[in-house]
């Protein structure tokens, strides 16, 4: 779930996704294990602004990656919890034991969903539960770049890397026809643990884009709403300030376009690109989303780029192909990857 690399710094976000840090001239991207407590605590947002379309310069800094003391328990131990045991046995009394700090994990994010203008983080969550960048600045930037020292919090890498209570956690069944029904599908497919921050704290950016590669409808993902391109785009607002000035995405299922068009939100349809056909992971391809990010964006822009089209060999041909193009990696800043696997959840 975590592709090893020298010069990236990769962490996982959303059902076994993956942050990319940029690697770039002017950023330095350090895999750091240090487990020092931070010595200035993160700023507390009193309004994130929004960055679509806002013209910034480049901020040089240095980024180092901190993993928790959770997410190093659980890749550390990885080996110990692989198993075909389809009730994850071993790695449930893991989580188990770790109980506490996921829930604390879980409470931090709630928060943020009901005080999204605050950033407050617990001095103690960043060493022991959440694990984070320690961004510094490299140089002197223009005036309204950062000039201090910023550590950024991201989700840690642990349990089965969806929702840390997946699969450990079983809801209490419901009785339908006599016969006991047990829904784990809601924790599955939730993104309510995923740690949303502002990428204005990284320095302003130029435009955003985000591209979703396995789209379904704009208003419906696996899961309805809550996993759709619509939810996403509804937290990157609430929770990062962010406004996307565009948006690409692709669905290789046919589709009634009418139906389609008639489900985006108004407001949106102007910035909206559909492609009602598969992605290419060519880049030579006029249908090549990784084409199009080298064609569109700049390094001081922010792009997301979300991958799940349920097609396992094309999905990691593609991911390779970001891990191995430093120009892809200077683009882009968030990857949300579903890896496919069988087995043991962590396996």
């Amino acid at each position: 779930s975590c592709l090893p690399t020298e010069s990236l710094n990769i962490q996982s976000r959303a059902t076994v996704a993956l942050t990319v840090a940029r690697d770039t001239a002017s950023t330095h991207v350090d895999r750091s294990w240090d487990h020092q407590t931070p010595s200035m605590p993160l700023p507390t947002l009193a309004q994130p602004s929004a960055v679509g379309g806002s013209a910034g310069p480049s901020c040089p800094v240095h980024s180092t990656y901190v993993p928790s003391r959770l997410e190093t328990r659980w890749t550390q131990g990885i080996a110990l919890f692989a198993s075909q045991d389809p009730q994850w046995t071993a790695g449930c009394a893991a989580a188990r034991a770790d109980e506490d700090r996921i829930d604390e994990w879980l409470l931090f994010c709630n928060r943020r969903v009901a005080e999204p203008n605050a950033l407050d983080v617990d001095q103690a969550l960043l060493p022991d539960v959440l694990s984070h960048f320690k961004i510094t600045p490299a140089a002197h930037g223009a005036p309204d770049c950062p000039t201090h020292t910023r550590y950024i919090p991201i989700e840690p890498l642990a349990v089965a890397l969806r929702h840390p209570k997946f699969p450990c956690w079983v809801p209490k069944p419901r009785v339908v026809n006599g016969r006991k029904h047990t829904n784990l599908r809601p924790l599955l497919f939730s993104t309510d643990w995923l740690v949303f921050v502002p990428p204005s704290l990284m320095g302003p950016p130029r435009r955003s884009y985000f591209f979703d590669l396995g789209s379904t409808y704009f208003d419906q993902g696996v899961n309805g709403m809550a996993d759709s391109l619509q939810g996403f785009l509804h937290k990157y607002r609430l929770l990062s300030g962010v406004e996307f000035d565009e948006i690409f995405a692709w669905e290789a299922k046919a589709l009634s376009h009418t139906d389609y068009w008639r489900r985006v939100d108004l407001n949106m349809s102007h910035k909206m690109h559909f492609y009602n056909t598969p992605v290419s992971p060519v880049l030579t391809s006029s249908m090549s989303a990784l084409r199009m990010i080298q064609t569109l964006a700049h390094p001081d822009d922010f792009v997301v780029f979300k991958l799940d089209i349920d097609d396992t060999p094309t999905e990691v041909e593609m991911i390779l192909t970001i891990l191995q193009t430093p120009s892809l990696i200077s683009l882009i800043d968030e990857v949300f990857w579903e890896h496919h696997v069988k087995g043991s959840p962590v396996q």
